[in-house]
């Protein structure tokens, strides 16, 4: 039996359901938005404090406040200071055309479970490239081979933490980027991230609704949730484009009638407490396993830990090239890195590094310049 189109795009694609990413009853199209081991599904999303931004405060104090008062006397003065940020919450959009002719050659008890694939499809498109954009966005620069400009203001992680020395923790005098000693512009980075409202969160425009077209935009046909909506635009004209082997579409003056769906989210990022996350720069690719064991050791060592926010904890994010080398470490060194699991718990219990959960990512990778940042110290 074919699976219709209420099925693949529920009205339950909020802000409150996706918090129940604990729970297996996501739906089809929030197991798109929020797939396992994704920034989208490991940070906390929190509404906007504005329309299009969110400010807030950095605190650059760690001074100790309060004291004793005796009779008559007043309160100690504290004044906070600290850095405030403005952070932009942008719009993503993407528009899936079906050629009519292609669809029509299908069963017509059929047709529902294809445009739904196609659909998916756009979903995980845009999910990929906004995972893309929360690792590497910098305003107006190009990333390397990634070959990525972003004009929308966002930054992402790898921008905010691009050099040693601007976040230094007054109490510890620990530098939340560290180096691994790695020259050069195919480096890579483990991150570490500890998420929360006031430490680590991704932000939403619970007011945004898009100036839809009132004919063609009903409450039958109208999905919106917030920061996401799905749009049937009907079987306009649209122009045809071909893609070359770069996936750079280029119009060729035809013109072609399709079922058209248009998609739009609200998203930005923020880090208000830069010091409880990090980042391990400059690892090189012939970095020895064991080396980059200890490395990782000592930079996870340094890092404050903290408790849980909610269903959130704290997390280590690398590339897949990177967490074979700790395997490698464990195989050759029998360094015991990885809890044990049994088929059964592998699933909610994952990997973990000296008592960090442990991800890894498709856009981490060899990719990186080296940054300024302070070595690790090879003994210690």
């Amino acid at each position: 039996m074919a699976t219709t189109q209420n099925n693949i795009f529920p009205n339950d694609i909020s802000v409150g359901s996706m918090e129940r990413r604990g729970n297996s009853r996501l739906s089809p199209v929030q197991q798109l938005l929020f797939p396992e081991g994704r920034l989208t599904s490991l940070l906390p999303w929190i509404p906007a404090s504005n329309i299009d931004h969110h400010i807030g405060n950095i605190s650059d104090s760690f001074d100790e406040i309060g004291d004793d008062i005796s009779d008559n006397e007043g309160l100690p003065h504290f004044i906070p200071s600290g850095e405030d940020f403005d952070e932009p919450v942008r719009l993503h959009g993407a528009r899936c055309a079906i050629h009519t002719v292609k669809l029509d050659r299908i069963a017509a008890d059929e047709r529902a479970t294809y445009r739904a694939n196609e659909r998916a499809q756009v979903i995980e498109g845009m999910t990929n490239r906004l995972e893309r954009r929360l690792l590497w966005a910098n305003p107006g620069v190009a990333i390397a081979s990634n070959a990525y400009r972003d004009t929308g203001g966002l930054r992402g992680l790898l921008a905010r933490l691009s050099q040693g020395g601007k976040y230094v923790n007054p109490l510890t005098g620990i530098d939340s980027v560290m180096s691994a000693g790695g020259a050069g512009d195919t480096l890579q980075s483990v991150l570490f991230c500890t998420p929360g409202p006031k430490t680590l969160t991704l932000l939403y425009n619970p007011q945004y609704k898009p100036n839809a077209d009132a004919a063609a935009t009903t409450a039958v046909n109208r999905h919106a949730n917030g920061f996401w909506e799905i749009r049937l635009k009907g079987t306009p004209l649209v122009d045809d484009v071909k893609y070359d082997a770069a996936r750079s579409g280029r119009p060729t003056g035809k013109q072609l009638r399709a079922y058209v769906t248009d998609y739009e989210w609200t998203c930005g990022i923020a880090m208000p407490n830069p010091y409880v996350n990090g980042r391990l720069a400059n690892v090189a690719q012939d970095l020895a396993p064991d080396v980059f064991y200890r490395y990782l050791m000592y930079f996870t060592n340094m890092m404050p830990r903290k408790p849980a926010t909610g269903s959130h904890s704290q997390f280590i994010l690398m590339s897949r090239q990177l967490r074979n080398k700790l395997a490698m470490a464990e195989r050759s060194q029998n360094l015991g890195l990885f809890i044990s699991l049994t088929e059964s718990r592998a699933a909610s219990m994952g990997e973990y590094f000296n008592g960090i959960r442990l991800h890894t990512s498709d856009y981490l990778g060899p990719v990186e310049t080296a940054i300024k940042a302070t070595k690790i110290p090879d003994t210690f």
